[in-house]
């Protein structure tokens, strides 16, 4: 592996106790969905020294996603992938940035690097089951996995890393017409979007160091319910 510059080496130098350069650049990441959970993973991720990272979504920032995203007024009819790669760049010069500006498929999962961490942000239970379970199919499976989702004030974190949490996961899903039947962009703020984006880099900074990581959070606004994993391993 490169040995880190020294602007990686500066830009981490508070926090590269727990989490050096050359370990967060282990993987490359990939990405998801890039709206309000996405574009902050992706912002968080990059700011902090990744270097490799890929990006999927097929639509364009609108007016409303000003305020619940994080965009600029300039960002607007832009691909979202495109925006938020101009964004990524401006923070830290040395990312390398793949755009895909369309919506995922089960046949276009190729594009995504076998060895990414993948950061699930996709607003439609289907579209989410296809995902994972495309992903888990591969020979080569993710090693790092976690579904993000969001509402008014309240955020969920599932990561996913062995089989046990993939069966867990296929267990607790339910089809689209059971979730909250309104759009991302009517219920959503943007202190929800940082904390479930905060919550899932979280989650990739303790897989990354081999610490036990929760079966999945519940984050509300004036609480959080943790269940944490019974096992010790990732």
């Amino acid at each position: 592996m490169k040995a880190p510059s020294l602007l990686a080496e500066a830009r981490a130098a508070r926090f590269s106790g727990v989490l050096p350069p050359d370990l967060l650049n282990s993987h490359p990441v990939a990405v998801i969905g890039t709206g309000a959970i996405g574009a902050m993973i992706a912002r968080l991720l990059v700011s902090m020294g990744v270097n490799r990272i890929t990006l999927v979504d097929g639509d364009t920032v609108a007016l409303e996603n000003l305020g619940t995203q994080g965009w600029f007024h300039g960002d607007l009819g832009q691909p979202k992938v495109q925006a938020l790669s101009h964004d990524l760049r401006n923070r830290n010069p040395e990312v390398k940035v793949v755009c895909l500006p369309e919506m995922m498929t089960a046949d276009r999962l190729k594009l995504i690097p076998a060895t990414a961490a993948v950061f699930l942000c996709v607003d439609n239970m289907e579209a989410r089951r296809l995902i994972v379970t495309s992903l888990w199919a591969r020979k080569r499976k993710p090693q790092f996995l976690v579904d993000t989702r969001m509402g008014l004030e309240t955020g969920v974190t599932i990561p996913i890393t062995d089989q046990e949490r993939y069966d867990h996961y296929l267990s607790e899903w339910f089809p689209q017409h059971k979730a909250y039947a309104a759009p991302c962009t009517a219920q959503a703020t943007y202190y929800t979007a940082a904390k479930a984006g905060s919550r899932a880099v979280e989650c990739y900074a303790h897989w990354l160091r081999g610490s036990a990581l929760p079966v999945k959070v519940h984050d509300g606004m004036l609480e959080a319910e943790c269940q944490f994993s019974l096992h010790g391993d990732r």
